[in-house]
């Protein structure tokens, strides 16, 4: 599978900037990008009403994007896909008790009451569900998210540490190797779920 993540890091965003000027300037990166690398001039940018961005004026092309604090993740591969980034901070227990399956909780659980590693097993399992729910392109919603993301079928979804944030790529198929090729220079360290 063709993958690449563009890595904007936190001092190339500015975080006084609204929300919509970001999405637009990140739009355009991705555009400038595909233009470059596939040689594609009329290459645009369709939004769904369930809020996932499509390419135009190039087929078989996917790419999510997906702001955390002061940091941007772009994918773009050649199938349905889904990114998610967050930074890691304090997980709060309502999230795990109204979204996590039996699993996920096991899951973070089993970290012990190390606190740092409870926060990233909490960043993980919450980015999938996100990189889950972009992939599928139906939004956010109640029901997406209640989906127990350690019994994905059909999906293939992998982990990974970039600094203090967590990202995540979800994408269909299964047993798909997810190995991103980041485009700036950044430590990335797989996160890997152990049943």
């Amino acid at each position: 599978m063709m993958l690449d993540v563009l890595w904007i890091p936190e001092e190339y965003s500015i975080e006084e900037q609204k929300e919509k000027e970001l999405r637009n300037k990140t739009l355009d990166t991705v555009k400038d990008y595909i233009r470059s690398k596939y040689n594609v001039l009329d290459v645009g940018i369709f939004i769904s009403p369930t809020g996932k961005p499509f390419l135009t004026g190039i087929d078989d092309l996917y790419f999510s994007i997906s702001h955390a604090k002061k940091a941007t993740a772009i994918v773009i591969a050649n199938r349905s896909i889904g990114i998610d980034l967050e930074k890691i901070h304090v997980s709060y227990a309502k999230i795990i008790n109204s979204f996590f399956g039996p699993k996920e909780k096991k899951f973070i659980l089993e970290k012990g009451l190390e606190l740092n590693a409870m926060n990233q097993a909490f960043y993980q399992i919450w980015t999938r569900k996100e990189a889950f729910c972009k992939c599928i392109g139906e939004g956010i919603t109640r029901k997406n998210l209640s989906v127990d993301t350690l019994d994905l079928c059909g999906y293939s979804i992998e982990s990974f540490a970039i600094n203090d944030y967590v990202l995540t790529i979800c994408t269909k198929g299964e047993n798909i190797n997810i190995c991103p090729q980041i485009q700036e220079k950044v430590r990335l360290r797989p996160l890997r779920i152990r049943n």
